[in-house]
């Protein structure tokens, strides 16, 4: 359960964090460009990366209602006094990101920025969530132990944003590049 946390943790960290960075840049270069097809890839690949990390979180959720120390935080916390940021964080963090399955939705650049906001939220309330039932239960914060990777500030997230979105554009470009060759040949 713990190395299932870790890679839930590491891929929240590399892709969904910098998510909102990644997606601003798509939405420059769409502008910027005059290839629109490779933007279109380009957010097909985001989409499904967002999706498989929705999928895997929704795992993770649903696993740790077997083991009974994690239920009862679970259920602990979405029905306590703050079971209305425990609501939000599932709304944000879960639910509406899974409306990218709707064909429309899922390659609206401009509705997978909106899906970025709400994840970005999503996160910030299970922060909250943590934080706040944690003091509300007299835990002590210097026994927690650090689960997530440290991060180095903000312009660590802006640099791996940029870099995650070279690397989703130049994917896009060899992909549309292959599809355009496959054209060719079959002409």
């Amino acid at each position: 359960m713990e190395i299932f946390s870790d890679i839930i943790s590491l891929i929240n960290l590399l892709f969904i964090k910098p998510l909102l960075v990644t997606v601003f840049i798509l939405l420059f270069y769409r502008i910027l460009s005059s290839r629109k097809d490779v933007v279109t890839e380009a957010v097909l690949i985001v989409k499904w990366g967002v999706l498989l990390y929705i999928f895997l979180d929704i795992i993770f959720y649903s696993v740790l209602l077997i083991f009974p120390n994690e239920e009862y935080d679970f259920v602990n916390r979405a029905t306590g006094p703050y079971w209305w940021s425990y609501l939000i964080m599932m709304l944000g963090h879960l639910l509406i990101p899974l409306l990218l399955l709707v064909k429309k939705l899922g390659i609206n650049i401009y509705f997978l920025l909106f899906v970025s906001f709400v994840i970005n939220i999503g996160w910030m309330f299970e922060r909250f969530v943590i934080i706040m039932t944690s003091i509300h239960r007299d835990y002590e914060p210097d026994s927690w132990s650090g689960t997530s990777i440290p991060l180095y500030g903000d312009w660590s997230l802006l640099l791996i944003g940029v870099i995650e979105a070279v690397l989703v554009l130049t994917l896009a470009y060899f992909l549309t590049l292959k599809s355009k060759k496959e054209e060719i040949s079959t002409n």
